[in-house]
Formats: structure tokens, C-alpha cells, sequence
């Protein structure tokens, strides 16, 4: 591997593991927490500045004390994960109330949806059966005036 090659990868080690250690202390992340913090996801998070690299690289092989390091904190940052951020669950818990509630909310609205086109239907027949309704009256008018005009003109 070329020296610029060497320093372009070492580079890419070093800013995951800043992030992995501000994970840690706590600090804001600008990555996804993972699933599991593992070494397959660390060297193939290409997340933002983030870029990925190939875990076969001589600079990360089992026993070499940068694989060491990075393992330790990919397992402090595990245990963080396991362990949660209280802020984070505090949170969640309060996303799950509203979640709760909008869910509450939806329902009552589909119910209120539902008797809603249900008076409309009603409303349509009703509509329906009084334009009908109207139809025959005029049909019945109609009638009655052709009905006149035959009995006056056989008057005549």
C-alpha cells in the first residue's frame, strides 16, 4: 500500500473513531446509532464525512493494537447502546404518549369519517327519492293541464 494510500485510511480510522468516542462521552453523533456496534459495521459506515474501507487492511487485522482499540470501542459503545441514553428514553417515552394519543386521535376521526358518509348516503337517498318525488309532481301537473285543455277544447 502506498504511503498516501496508508495515510488516507488511517485518516478514515481516526475520524469514525472520534465519533465513536464522542458516542461514548455522550456527545452529539452524526451518525446512525446501529443495530450492534460491530467491526463489519464500522468499516463499511459511509455515512456524511464517513467513508468506508476494507476490513482486510493490514492497519486493522486481529491483534494489531489499533484493531484493539477500535474493538474496545466499538464494545463501550455496545454496552452504551444496551444501556441507553436516559435523555434519549426519556424522550421516547414521551414520543410513545403522543404516539399513543394521535393513534386515539385517528381512530375517533375514522369513526367520526364513517358516520359522516353515512349521513351523506342517507342524505343522497333522501335527495334521490325527492327529486322523484318532484319529477312526479310536475309529470302530474303536466297532466292536469294536458287534461284541461282536452275538456276545454271539447266544449268548444
Amino acid at each position: 500500500m502506498g504511503n498516501g494510500l496508508k495515510v488516507l485510511l488511517m485518516q478514515k480510522i481516526e475520524s469514525k473513531i472520534t465519533a465513536l468516542e464522542s458516542y461514548i462521552n455522550g456527545s452529539s453523533i452524526d451518525f446512525s446509532i446501529p443495530t450492534k456496534f460491530s467491526l463489519n459495521w464500522f468499516v463499511t459506515l459511509s455515512e456524511g464525512r464517513y467513508e468506508k474501507f476494507s476490513k482486510s487492511s493490514r492497519a486493522i487485522k486481529g491483534g494489531t493494537a489499533l484493531n484493539k482499540r477500535i474493538l474496545g470501542l466499538l464494545n463501550e459503545c455496545e454496552a452504551r447502546r444496551k444501556k441507553g441514553d436516559p435523555k434519549v428514553q426519556s424522550n421516547d417515552k414521551e414520543l410513545q404518549v403522543v404516539i399513543k394519543k394521535l393513534k386515539v386521535e385517528l381512530e375517533n376521526t375514522k369513526k367520526e369519517r364513517d358516520a359522516q358518509a353515512e349521513e351523506n348516503t342517507e342524505l343522497r337517498r333522501q335527495l334521490i327519492d325527492a327529486k322523484r318525488k318532484n319529477q312526479i309532481f310536475q309529470a302530474q301537473i303536466r297532466d292536469q293541464n294536458t287534461n284541461r285543455k282536452i275538456i276545454s277544447l271539447e266544449r268548444k
